[in-house]
């Protein structure tokens, strides 16, 4: 008798621990207002710390967190070694990882804030790809807890309008997108910024002539002397624009620096010198996420 047709299969689950890796770059004055910044599918913190240090003004400290589910990605060059990517979540048991980036994000702000390095009335949040949907999720299901968030090229919620976790916040919400974006096109983002005032009062959406992965011609943050909001940090953009020109600012869905790699976990260092000479001319720019992304994945990412 066949015994294994008759046994019925059961799944079981197992607790980890995971260490969750981050760069931080701090000013000299401090407590500072804090720039907590978000990778999208495929990259890593390098990537958007070089990023986010090009909007973030000089007086901000910033983070950029890592995503906890790596993968591997294919070789630079034929016969080169294959490199490695990160992303937040996918839609298996979703919710899991939606618990565990909105716990990683409490417990960053509550080390910076208890070791006196960053003003806790004053954190922004940013997003760029797939992390935007998670960090509105962590803004409306802990509303007392950010000045502002930025939201680039990337979608909402999928239970944005349902969810009864989800409370109206008083920060400031500032969402970009390219008017060529073959990932969130014009058509899907016509109404985000009516369905952000659902939970959200002070809103601003603005769109840019740039698709998915590729240049926003947008104005940098640095040398703004205060910041109160993300519209402030904005309203400087456009007129530091004005004056000098837009600045490029780039950010790439699935860019790697190649081989070349740090391993920073919660350390401060001011290492722009040293990461442009060595990284600059490693970097690669030619990431694309698959094409084939199913309704599920497109509501939770």
């Amino acid at each position: 008798m066949n015994y294994n047709n008759e046994r019925a299969v059961r799944e079981g689950t197992l607790g980890a621990n995971i260490s969750l890796h981050y760069d931080l770059d701090l000013p000299e004055v401090r407590p500072a207002p804090l720039l907590i910044a978000l990778h999208g599918y495929g990259a890593n913190k390098r990537q958007m710390m070089r990023e986010a240090k090009q909007m973030a003004p000089e007086s901000f400290a910033i983070v950029s967190l890592q995503g906890f589910h790596q993968h591997m990605r294919e070789p630079k060059e034929a016969g080169g070694p294959l490199r490695f990517g990160f992303g937040w979540l996918t839609n298996f048991h979703p919710e899991e990882s939606v618990a565990i980036h909105h716990q990683a994000l409490l417990d960053l702000m509550q080390t910076l804030s208890a070791d006196n390095l960053i003003d806790p009335k004053r954190i922004f949040l940013l997003g760029f790809s797939q992390s935007c949907a998670l960090n509105y999720r962590f803004a409306f299901t802990h509303p007392d807890y950010l000045r502002g968030i930025v939201g680039i090229c990337g979608g909402l919620p999928g239970d944005l309008e349902t969810s009864e976790t989800y409370r109206p916040t008083n920060s400031a919400v500032f969402h970009l997108a390219g008017s060529r974006d073959e990932y969130y096109p014009p058509s899907r983002v016509a109404d985000y910024e009516a369905r952000l005032r659902l939970r959200a009062q002070n809103v601003e959406f603005k769109s840019y002539d740039a698709v998915h992965g590729t240049d926003l011609r947008i104005p940098r943050f640095a040398g703004v002397p205060a910041v109160s909001t993300v519209h402030d940090l904005s309203a400087h953009r456009r007129a530091q624009n004005r004056q000098t020109g837009p600045q490029r600012l780039r950010f790439h869905r699935g860019s790697h620096f190649g081989s070349y790699r740090w391993q920073l976990r919660g350390q401060s260092q001011s290492c722009a010198a040293r990461r442009e000479s060595k990284t600059k001319d490693r970097c690669s720019r030619e990431g694309r996420f698959p094409e084939e992304v199913s309704r599920r994945n497109r509501e939770w990412c």
